[in-house]
């Protein structure tokens, strides 16, 4: 089956019933039985809409088993600590340069501009302050101290009521994952060595991860946790790449190996599917295709009622992504724009123009 993205299903389609009956560094996690699962169907979240099918491949996509080291320092010792934290600050800016470079040369300026509100969080003062305050009153190592931190600023933005700001609490994590990686003297954890046609199963994943998986030939994503509007979801989303979010115990029902229908149209995902159910995927995956080809027929077209009332057929935007895509199909102008990317990506308040 080939990967096909798109937010529209076909009008008939026998996938629209959802009843089971009815069809239905990057650490690698290794399963602990050889043996597939039994056929089984989960549910999730559309958050970038495609079909795919693929051999699952599980890892620890944000490193949340990585041990930290804990231990006491001496009040001599909290100035050398300090300085190992603004070195890794230094480190860790200068790799998300290069991060955000490659992103904006393969996606583009907006979905680069994602990475602006990292390298922001980096230079918080408010970051620096607290790592500070824990080396120096509880006399931690600054590796430590740095997970504290950032766990105090996540529960922060936990508590905000807008769901989009609450989901930067990912960005912040990403940010310390970097700072501990380079405290810890091992560079940056490498994508998963993925096999052609593969589909990561994780608990979470980072907006830096996916942005290394350009050309890994990833066909799809199920994520336990993360959100519709998160980083990592939209790149998923410009790299169009079919994935699931909110998917519960996806990584302890999913096993190295298993055949994976991703279906990010209705919103679940079907491992190791019985013949039958891999039959009318294929024939869901034709028709599809054709109903795509059906609807790029129409642009052009006027948009006019029956009774020649004309109306007005606009897009939805957030990036300049989107705004090509709208632009693409002739829709005729811009129905909501997104303002907070511009305000979010930004070091300074943005002008008119910008």
């Amino acid at each position: 089956m080939r990967r096909t993205c798109s937010k529209t299903f076909p009008k008939h389609s026998p996938w629209n019933d959802r009843r089971p009956g009815h069809h239905e560094g990057i650490l690698l996690m290794s399963s602990t039985h050889n043996t597939q699962s039994a056929p089984l169907m989960i549910v999730g979240e559309v958050a970038s809409a495609g079909l795919a099918r693929g051999r699952a491949l599980l890892c620890d996509c944000a490193r949340t088993q990585t041990a930290v080291p804990l231990r006491q320092v001496s009040e001599a010792e909290v100035h050398a600590e300090v300085e190992r934290f603004d070195a890794a600050v230094v480190a860790a800016e200068g790799k998300l340069l290069e991060v955000q470079e490659n992103v904006r040369r393969t996606l583009g300026k907006d979905e680069a501009e994602i990475f602006e509100a990292q390298i922001l969080l980096l230079r918080d003062v408010q970051l620096r302050d607290a790592v500070c305050a824990l080396c120096l009153e509880k006399r931690m190592n600054v590796e430590a101290a740095v997970e504290e931190a950032i766990k105090q600023l996540m529960e922060l933005f936990g508590h905000l009521e807008d769901p989009y700001f609450r989901e930067r609490a990912a960005d912040l994590y990403d940010v310390g994952r970097r700072l501990l990686d380079h405290l810890a003297e091992d560079g940056l954890p490498d994508v998963p060595a993925v096999h052609e046609g593969c589909v990561i199963v994780t608990s979470e994943i980072l907006a830096s991860v996916v942005a290394r998986l350009e050309g890994q030939g990833v066909r799809g994503l199920i994520v336990e946790k993360g959100g519709l509007t998160a980083h990592a979801t939209i790149l998923a989303r410009s790299l169009g790449i079919p994935t699931l979010v909110q998917v519960p115990e996806a990584t302890g029902k999913i096993r190295a190996g298993d055949l994976v229908i991703v279906d990010a149209l209705a919103g679940r995902a079907f491992i190791n599917p019985q013949a039958e159910i891999l039959r009318k995927y294929d024939q869901l995956d034709s028709n599809l295709q054709v109903h795509q080809g059906v609807l790029k027929s129409l642009i052009g077209l006027p948009t006019v009622t029956r009774d020649g009332v004309e109306i007005k057929l606009c897009a939805n935007i957030g990036q300049t992504a989107d705004a090509l895509a709208a632009a693409n199909v002739k829709a005729d102008g811009v129905g909501l724009y997104r303002t907070e990317f511009v305000f979010l990506v930004q070091d300074h308040f943005p002008s008119e123009d910008e």
